[in-house]
């Protein structure tokens, strides 16, 4: 008897043989848009000795198209709903008491993540994974995450007022701030920059979206409620008003981290998100919706930075 593994929850599979079977389709015949394309499967087995046996449809803006992988081979079958439905209940019905694979969590995370993406009409990719284990991920330690964020906060505004001809009298206001939350020695390279009054217009450019690297570091620090719509630029007003008549110890005592699972399941959605923006740049056929790649950039530099051994965030390749 041929064996079979149950992969109903392999996405990776899954994929594979949409795309197989989309090569059988024309656009402007079978379909408009290939952004507006769905799929089911009914089941889907691999079959040990190579190969699968799979029954899955195809739904564009025309038709629902029906499908059989068997083995090496995909073929388009002239069904309808109710003969998909009743065949894939005979087969379910043979292989009652087959289980399907147990999904890692990082199958689950990119199956929930894509899933989510994809009703946003943003482009996905089954292939990509955030480059950590939750085993192995590590996160910064509380007290030195929020004297970067806060050095951060404050450097900001100071680039702020240099675009404003107020160099001088701006560090002038904030140096007795820097020295009181003790944050002098948390620049990264550019920051540091801007404090010496070294910047270049590089830098200033680069920090004018600092703080979007900030929100991402306070949704870690619940903070902020939720980040997942990267559509709209953060709360610049909020983020100023987290120190005014705090002390490090006042701010921290607000700051609580969320749980590791917590924010690499948000940092695989912006990794993700950063994917097609960066793809897009090259290709157009990748969407990105309506999202703000500058917004996605960043936000992802600041995940990522949250497990990095890397001080300066600048220095991730995002």
């Amino acid at each position: 008897m041929t064996k079979e593994r149950n992969e109903i929850n392999n996405d990776s599979v899954k994929y594979k043989l949409v795309k197989c079977a989309l090569k059988t389709l024309k656009q402007g015949e079978d379909y408009d848009n290939i952004e507006n394309i769905s799929f089911g499967f009914g089941y889907l087995y691999v079959i040990e000795s190579g190969g699968y046996n799979a029954l899955f449809k195809v739904v564009t803006e025309k038709k629902t198209f029906y499908y059989a992988a068997q083995k090496n081979k995909i073929m388009r079958l002239s069904f309808n709903e109710d003969a998909f439905n009743d065949t894939v209940k005979k087969v379910l019905d043979l292989h009652a008491n087959q289980e399907p694979e147990k999904l890692s969590v990082q199958d689950e995370r990119r199956k929930t993540n894509n899933e989510y993406i994809q009703k946003l009409n943003i482009s996905i990719s089954d292939d990509i994974n955030i480059p950590l284990e939750d085993d192995k991920a590590e996160l910064k330690n509380l007290d030195d995450i929020c004297k970067k964020v806060i050095a951060s906060i404050l450097i900001v505004q100071v680039a702020c007022d240099v675009r404003r001809d107020n160099y001088a009298g701006s560090l002038k206001f904030f140096m007795p701030i820097f020295e009181k939350f003790g944050v002098l020695d948390y620049f990264n390279e550019r920051e540091q920059r801007v404090f010496d009054g070294t910047y270049t217009k590089e830098d200033l450019a680069t920090l004018d979206w600092g703080y979007e690297t900030v929100w991402a570091i306070l949704y870690a620090l619940s903070l902020v409620d939720d980040i997942k719509d990267a559509t709209l630029l953060c709360d610049y007003q909020y983020i100023i008003d987290l120190l005014k008549g705090k002390t490090l110890d006042t701010f921290k005592e607000k700051c609580v981290l969320r749980d590791k699972k917590e924010i690499l399941d948000m940092y695989d959605l912006y990794y993700r998100y950063n994917w097609a923006c960066k793809e897009n740049k090259n290709n157009s056929n990748i969407a990105i919706g309506r999202l703000i790649p500058d917004n996605v950039r960043e936000r992802t530099r600041g995940l990522e930075w949250l497990f990095s051994s890397e001080k300066d965030w600048y220095k991730l390749d995002i």
